[in-house]
């Protein structure tokens, strides 16, 4: 933790700028090293999907892959790194994920794609019946859009429990558009991270 003071005397710029190189490249070398196992569990997950296996197995590929690259999502920068988890794979995901009947999950990894899929997570909202919209994943949608579709659904459903709880949500004070980018950014991939954590176990 680069904020720790037992570690940094930030009275010293010099130790600091040290202190976080080193960090970087610690990280930087984690991942290189790990790279050869994530790349494994991808390939894994290929072979399975020439295979016809069940979508869920390539879904647990995919999710190893990653893990191996972020010490179990441990490492914030190191989830879903873009080295590894091109358009083509996150889009493996997303599929195994709808395949698997997993519509939020599903919804949340569209996110994870260069740009949004709004479109492919509206059908996947929509084409799910309410009550396989699995709410312990609400949390990890950060795309306004997305939430003020779920809001709307569970609105028609009258569910006035659901609503508040999605309202809430969408008025989470750090994804405000009105704070810089690097706050929004880091907000993003906390979510990110904690629904990689969430999804892996619980997969």
């Amino acid at each position: 933790h680069l904020t720790d003071s037992k570690k940094l005397d930030l009275r010293h710029p010099t130790d600091v700028s040290v202190r976080l190189v080193e960090t970087a490249v610690h990280r930087l070398n984690h991942l290189q090293a790990h790279e050869p196992c994530a790349y494994h569990h991808l390939a894994a997950a290929e072979l399975l999907i020439s295979r016809g296996a069940p979508p869920r197995e390539v879904l647990k590929c995919t999710l190893r892959a990653a893990a191996a690259c972020s010490r179990f999502f441990a490492l914030q920068e190191a989830c879903l790194p873009s080295s590894l988890f091109t358009e083509q794979v996150v889009r493996t995901m997303i599929t195994a994920a709808d395949a698997t009947g997993l519509a939020v999950p599903a919804a949340v990894l569209c996110q994870c794609l260069p740009s949004t899929d709004y479109a492919a997570a509206f059908l996947f909202l929509k084409r799910a019946p309410i009550s396989q919209l699995d709410p312990a994943y609400f949390e990890f949608i950060w795309e306004m859009p997305l939430l003020e579709l779920l809001t709307h659904l569970h609105t028609v459903c009258n569910n006035k429990a659901r609503v508040v709880s999605l309202v809430s949500l969408i008025q989470r004070p750090a994804l405000c558009v009105n704070n810089p980018t690097t706050v929004q950014n880091a907000a993003i991939a906390a979510l990110k991270q904690r629904f990689l954590q969430y999804f892996a176990s619980h997969l």
